[in-house]
C-alpha cells in the first residue's frame, strides 16, 4: 500500500492565515469522490463529502468569552443494500490518507454484502443523465477574508459603541466557508460553495432590567457594519428600560423580522410530501380521520406566499440534494393556497415532480414599514425578538416561547412605553392567517441558539445536522403586523 496521502496541507490555522483557500476546492473534492467511489465493490453506491469551516467568537459582559474554530471534513461512503428496511448503508470518516479510505470502504463493502447483501439494480425512477445547475453566488471572498480577521475588527467597535452607551455587551461574531460535493456510481456528480456570517449583538445595563438585541446575517462580509449593530443594539436596550406589566392576552402585534423568523425555524420541515400524506405535518388532513395532506387547499392569507430559489441573492442555497438532483425554484404557496409539497425521487413513480424540503425560503413581505405600522396600531404590543422557543403540538404548529430584548406597549399610534416580557403561545398557521400588514421581507439574523428538543431528535435521525447548528439555512422574511396574537403570560426574561 502506497504511504498515507494528506490532501489538505497545510494544517488549517496555516491556510487561513496564509490566505489560501480554507475547503476543499472542486478538483479535489471530484478527485478524492473517484477514488472512493473506484475502491467499492458495492454497485449502487454514492460519495458525499462535506467540508466545513467556521470561525465563533462569543462575547459576554463587554469580554471575548469563548472562541470556536476549526474544520469538520465529513467523507461518506453509502452503498444500497437488497433489504429495504436497511437502505443505505452509511460510514463516514474524517481521514482522507489512504490507509483510513480503504479501511471506510471495506466497512461498507463487508457490512452490506456479508449481512444484507448488495442491490445491483438502480430503482426504476433514478435517471443516469447529469443534471444541470445555474449559476449562483453563494461564495463572496470578503467573508473568506473575515476567517481570520473578523475577531479583531469587530469586537472592539462593538464593545466600545455598547460601553459608551453605558451598557454591557453579549452576543457573537460567525463566519463559515463549506464546500460540499456528491458522485454516484453512474457518474452523476454535483458540487457547491458557500460562506456565510452573521454578528448580533444583546446590550444591557448592569442591573438587567432591559435588554436590546439587533443582528446581521448575509453571505457577504463586506455588507456588516458592527458598529451599526451595536448601536442598535444599546439603543434599544435604552429604550426598553424600567418596563411596566401589561395584562396578557389576545392582542395585536407587531413582530420585527428577528421575531418572525423564529416563529418560522421549523416552518419548512412541514412541507415534507411523505410526512404530510401520513399525517405527520401541519399540512396533513385531520389527524386519524382521513389520510392525505391539505394540497390545493385554502389556508392562508391572500398576501402570502412563499419560495424556495438556489438562485436567490438572499435566500439561495445549494443547487442539488440526493443524488445530484437539481433544485429547481419552487412556489410552496401563493394565492391562499398549498401548491406543492416535496417528495423525493421515489415520487415520480407516482406522478409526483420530486423536490427537496426548503430548508431556505422566502416569504414575500408588502410594503408597510413598522413605523407605518405603529401609526395605524390603536392598541398594541411591538416585539423585537423571541427566544426560548419549543414545540408543543407538531400537528399544528403549535409553539412556545418568550418575547425578549425589546419589547413595547402601541397605543394610539405610537410607542407608548416599554412593557415586561410574555410568553406566547400560537402557531405559524395561525400568525399566517391573522395578517393585518407586510413590511418588506430580508434575510433575518437567526442568532447562535441552542438546539430545541425537536431539532435533537431531527439531527439524530438525519445523517447530517448542520441544518439545525449555526449558521441556519437562510430565511428572509418580513416585519409583520398580525391581529389576535397570544400572549399568554407575564415573564421574566431578560
Amino acid at each position: 500500500m502506497r504511504a498515507p496521502r494528506r490532501l489538505y496541507i497545510p494544517p488549517f490555522r496555516d491556510r487561513v492565515e496564509g490566505g489560501a483557500r480554507p475547503v476543499i476546492t472542486r478538483e479535489q473534492a471530484l478527485s478524492l469522490s473517484h477514488d472512493i467511489m473506484s475502491l467499492t465493490s458495492a454497485k449502487i453506491a454514492i460519495v458525499q463529502i462535506s467540508h466545513t469551516v467556521k470561525s465563533v467568537t462569543q462575547l459576554a459582559s463587554n469580554t471575548v468569552r469563548g472562541v470556536e474554530e476549526g474544520e469538520r471534513l465529513q467523507v461518506s461512503l453509502r452503498a444500497e443494500s437488497v433489504n429495504p428496511f436497511a437502505g443505505l448503508m452509511l460510514f463516514q470518516t474524517n481521514q482522507t490518507d489512504d490507509k483510513s479510505l480503504h479501511e471506510l470502504v471495506q466497512r461498507v463493502d463487508s457490512v452490506t454484502r456479508d449481512m444484507v447483501g448488495w442491490n445491483d439494480q438502480r430503482m426504476v425512477h433514478e435517471r443516469d443523465e447529469q443534471d444541470t445547475y445555474p449559476a449562483t453566488k453563494l461564495w463572496y471572498p470578503s467573508t473568506v477574508g473575515a476567517l481570520e480577521s473578523a475577531r479583531e475588527t469587530s469586537v472592539k467597535p462593538i464593545v466600545d459603541t455598547v460601553r459608551n452607551a453605558r451598557l454591557d455587551a453579549s452576543g457573537f461574531v460567525g463566519v463559515m466557508a463549506r464546500s460540499e460535493a456528491v458522485l454516484t456510481e453512474s457518474g452523476i456528480s454535483a458540487f457547491s460553495e458557500e460562506t456565510d456570517c452573521e454578528v448580533n449583538v444583546t446590550a444591557r445595563p448592569n442591573d438587567v432590567t432591559s435588554t436590546g438585541w439587533s443582528g446581521v446575517a448575509t453571505r457577504d462580509w463586506s455588507t456588516v457594519d458592527p458598529t451599526r449593530i451595536a448601536t442598535d443594539a444599546a439603543e434599544t436596550a435604552r429604550r426598553a428600560l424600567r418596563p411596566s406589566a401589561v395584562e396578557p392576552g389576545r392582542r395585536t402585534a407587531i413582530l420585527g423580522p428577528a421575531a418572525v423568523v423564529q416563529l418560522m425555524r421549523f416552518f419548512a420541515l412541514h412541507f415534507d410530501g411523505g410526512a404530510s400524506d401520513e399525517g405527520d405535518t401541519g399540512f396533513s388532513k385531520v389527524r386519524g380521520q382521513e389520510r392525505g395532506s391539505r394540497f390545493k387547499e385554502r389556508l392562508f392569507d391572500p398576501r402570502i406566499t412563499i419560495t424556495t430559489d438556489p438562485t436567490d441573492p438572499e435566500a439561495g442555497f445549494r443547487l442539488w440534494f440526493w443524488k445530484g438532483y437539481v433544485c429547481n425554484p419552487i412556489t410552496w404557496v401563493a394565492d391562499r393556497t398549498l401548491k406543492t409539497l416535496a417528495y423525493g425521487v421515489g415520487s415520480l413513480l407516482h406522478g409526483k415532480a420530486y423536490a427537496d424540503i426548503p430548508y431556505g425560503f422566502r416569504l414575500h413581505g408588502g410594503d408597510t414599514t413598522v413605523e407605518a405600522m405603529i401609526a395605524q396600531c390603536d392598541e398594541g404590543i411591538y416585539v423585537n425578538r423571541f427566544s426560548g422557543l419549543e414545540v408543543s403540538d407538531w400537528f399544528s404548529g403549535m409553539m412556545t416561547g418568550v418575547t425578549r430584548d425589546g419589547c413595547f406597549f402601541i397605543k394610539h399610534g405610537k410607542i407608548d412605553r416599554p412593557v415586561k416580557n410574555f410568553r406566547f403561545t400560537t402557531s405559524p398557521f395561525f400568525v399566517l392567517n391573522n395578517i393585518i400588514a407586510m413590511g418588506p421581507s430580508h434575510r433575518a439574523a437567526f442568532g447562535f441558539s441552542p438546539w430545541t428538543e425537536v431539532e435533537k431528535v431531527r439531527a439524530h435521525q438525519d445523517w447530517f445536522s448542520e441544518f439545525y447548528e449555526w449558521p441556519r439555512r437562510p430565511m428572509v422574511v418580513p416585519a409583520l403586523m398580525v391581529r389576535d396574537f397570544n400572549f399568554s403570560a407575564l415573564v421574566d426574561a431578560v
